[in-house]
């Protein structure tokens, strides 16, 4: 009864319609590299030179910053007024402030080729980079991760194809519809790492909470501000385990050293 509770509560949710006039504003005190657009002007810690299409939209030899963005909204998102987002709009140029609508959380999965697998990364990035690292966390400080986290979503959010890795491609890493060079291997193998972890397992976890804020317009009409993705983390909470009795204990952490995935990965089907 109260599984099908649950799914009841979950599905109208899912069900509401989008939500428009929402502002944001780029926040540079807050982001983790002190910028406010990556594609061009700001001092990142971690750049590339990425090619890019998707068989409408091209990029070539263009250089980018990896970063996580933080921006203040109105009127406040989730109860708040400041979020951690990254970007899903490659081709598009970063704009200072600009409006855009927020759209229920099955959409960024219908309207991307590989939008579960984005949603993935926002919620269980963490897997792969590390705790503290899951894709709506800060990742102040965290250069190599951030840039590895933009790259794989950018990677998703090509929709001529499903990546399968970032491998050695040319000079680069990557593949015909998206590369990038001037990354260390470190970066490319975490980018690779993330993207094997997400279609692994994208399909079979609970990707609640994870949206598309969708850009709708700005001040500068040549560059109306890019798609990110957000997340909720109230949708996040979940009940503290009631502890079991030592002899339990004791017993399931032997059984468990032979099925830690399989725990990790039924955590992620309740969260």
């Amino acid at each position: 009864m109260k599984r099908l509770l649950l799914g009841l509560v979950m599905a109208l949710s899912c069900a509401s319609v989008s939500q428009a006039g929402f502002v944001v504003t780029m926040n540079p005190a807050l982001n983790p590299d002190g910028v406010v657009n990556n594609n061009g002007a700001g001092a990142y810690a971690t750049t590339a030179t990425v090619n890019a299409v998707d068989g409408i939209n091209f990029l070539s030899n263009s250089q980018v910053g990896l970063s996580q963005f933080n921006i203040n909204i109105a009127p406040a998102l989730f109860g708040e007024t400041n979020l951690n987002a990254w970007c899903i709009d490659l081709f598009t140029p970063q704009t200072n402030t600009y409006t855009a609508e927020l759209d229920v959380p099955t959409v960024i999965q219908s309207a991307f080729t590989n939008g579960a697998q984005m949603a993935y990364l926002m919620k269980f990035s963490d897997f792969v980079l590390g705790p503290g690292l899951a894709g709506y966390q800060s990742f102040a400080g965290e250069n190599d991760a951030a840039a590895a986290m933009q790259l794989a979503l950018w990677s998703f959010s090509i929709n001529a194809r499903t990546p399968t890795g970032f491998g050695v491609f040319g000079a680069g890493y990557g593949d015909a519809n998206f590369n990038a060079s001037g990354i260390s291997a470190t970066v490319a193998q975490l980018t690779n790492d993330l993207i094997v972890d997400a279609n692994t397992f994208a399909g079979s976890s609970n990707l609640n909470g994870v949206h598309w804020l969708n850009s709708t317009g700005s001040n500068d009409p040549k560059s109306p501000g890019q798609n990110l993705l957000v997340f909720d983390e109230s949708s996040n909470n979940i009940p503290n385990p009631v502890p079991a009795p030592p002899g339990i204990i004791l017993c399931g952490c032997a059984l468990g050293c032979f099925s830690v995935r399989g725990l990790w990965q039924k955590w992620r089907n309740k969260v």
